[in-house]
This record gives C-alpha cells, structure tokens and sequence, in this order.
C-alpha cells in the first residue's frame, strides 16, 4: 500500500525538480508557481494522514521516524524552494558514495588491515580524481613522474590542486 504511494510522491517530486532544462532563477521562480504549492501540500497531507492513522501495521517504525521528521522539519524542508541550485533528493551524493560501499564490501576478502588501508587510499584517491574531473590513468602518471623526478611538496600533487 506504501510503495504506490511513494513512487506517485517521487513522480511529483521529480516533476517539480526541473534542474537539466532550466537556470537557477527559473527554478525558483517555478517552485513557487500554485501547482507546485499543490504538490507540496499533498506531500505533508499525506504524511500527516500516514500519521495520525491509528492502523501503523502498512508502515515500519523508519518510515515512521522518517514521516515525523518530513512533517515536524516541513517549513526548513521547503527551504530548497528559494534557491535554484538546491535539488529535491540526493541523488548526487549516493552516486558518489556508491563506488566505497561496494570497496567496502569487496574488503572482506583482503587477507590483512594494512591491505584494506592501502586500498582505502587509493580508492579515495581514484574517487576524487573524478569529483574534480581528472582523468584518473593520467592523474596518476603525472603524479609518479613527479615523484621519480623529486617533488617533495606532496600538497602540489593533491588531485584538487592538480585540477587547479
């Protein structure tokens, strides 16, 4: 009964969140059109109704946790309206966070801690070569050509720096 409800709230969520088409200012502006305030209202109607029904077996007590939070927060929650910049979900954040729960998971099988260390480093290393845009093979030539030709000012080979 929950699931429907959820993917027709993240159908609306989505068609509010416009962020691929337009500039920031026309976000905002369109954010704040009625039928957007309508789609937000039925949100916090709906997890108010979720709520106050007595009959919680549908629900578990995260998604419980999770309704008090969206109602109990839902001006601050209304905030990402006033700037363009700011999206709906967080889905950028859980695809950059995706590659180390699957390393972490992959570690089990190191036979020792100093290994899954070392590979923690690299895998963090590989990982913000690409939040800044560096192709990671080239990063790392650079860097051990560096390396063999002497630098010692290891903060000049930070992949942020290098992006620079």
């Amino acid at each position: 009964m929950l699931t429907p409800i959820l993917h027709l709230l993240r159908k609306r969520l989505l068609e509010v969140n416009l962020l691929n088409r337009y500039t920031p200012e026309q976000i905002k502006k369109r954010r704040h059109q009625k039928d957007v305030s309508k789609i937000l209202g039925l949100i916090y109607k709906k997890a108010n109704e979720l709520l106050c029904n007595p009959q919680r077996y549908h629900y578990s007590e995260m998604m419980r946790k999770a309704l008090v939070y969206v109602t109990s927060n839902w001006n601050d929650l209304l905030k990402y309206r006033n700037d363009g910049h700011y999206t709906i979900d967080n889905m950028l954040a859980e695809r950059a966070v995706r590659p180390f729960t699957v390393k972490r998971k992959n570690s089990l099988f190191f036979s020792s801690e100093d290994g899954i260390k070392s590979a923690l480093k690299y895998h963090t290393l590989i990982e913000t070569c690409k939040n800044v845009g560096l192709n990671v093979k080239e990063y790392f030539t650079y860097v051990f050509r560096k390396l063999i030709e002497g630098e010692k000012d290891y903060e000049k080979l930070l992949s942020g720096v290098v992006a620079l």
